[in-house]
């Protein structure tokens, strides 16, 4: 009767062991991969408060340049890029799938780009309506709540767009700033 109790005990503890569930916990976290750079401070928000406080920031162009409050929510911000280019968006309505999952549609009007002419750089905006769907997902770190890694591109509202990119000193040419200037947002809510 030994035999079999610690033959079954043997067979319990070689199929925990071998559970995807606690292989997933012995896997490194992406926050320990070389050029993560997570920020080791919490924002002390929940999920949605932090999901709410992005959107808004993304939408209203807080990211078109250097944000601290950026590289503090979100997991890895070694891997996002610049705001050499984004989206300009007239509406966004968001829905929470669970604590800390969200979906956010957007009605896209287009996107930005930035070029130059000789000494002259300037931005120029490319119509192309579309809808968008993005899900979000938030991971809970020693450092509090964090955006998970694979956002990228600003999705900002186009009065706010004219007035980030002008303060930056690099303008939108004429034609540019007349077809921004005559989209209209419908929602500025997050």
């Amino acid at each position: 009767m030994k035999l079999i109790f610690k033959i079954f005990q043997r067979s319990c503890l070689v199929l925990l062991l071998s559970s995807p569930a606690l292989a997933r916990k012995a896997t490194a976290p992406e926050w320990n991969d070389e050029g993560c750079d997570i920020v080791k401070e919490d924002l002390h928000l929940t999920p949605q408060k932090l999901f709410e406080e992005f959107i808004k920031q993304d939408s209203e162009g807080e990211f078109l340049q250097t944000s601290p409050w950026l590289n503090k929510a979100v997991m890895c911000p070694g891997y996002m890029g610049g705001p050499d280019s984004f989206y300009i968006i007239s509406n966004k309505k968001t829905k929470a799938l669970g604590k800390n999952k969200f979906q956010v549609s957007y009605s896209i009007e287009g996107s930005v780009t930035s070029e130059q002419n000789g000494d002259q750089f300037f931005h120029v905006f490319i119509p192309g309506k579309e809808k968008v769907v993005e899900d979000y997902r938030l991971i809970k770190t020693p450092w509090g709540w964090k955006l998970a890694s694979g956002w990228s591109v600003s999705r900002v509202l186009a009065e706010k767009a004219i007035r980030w990119v002008e303060k930056g000193k690099t303008p939108f040419d004429e034609k540019s700033r007349d077809l921004l200037s005559k989209i209209k947002a419908d929602s500025i809510g997050p």
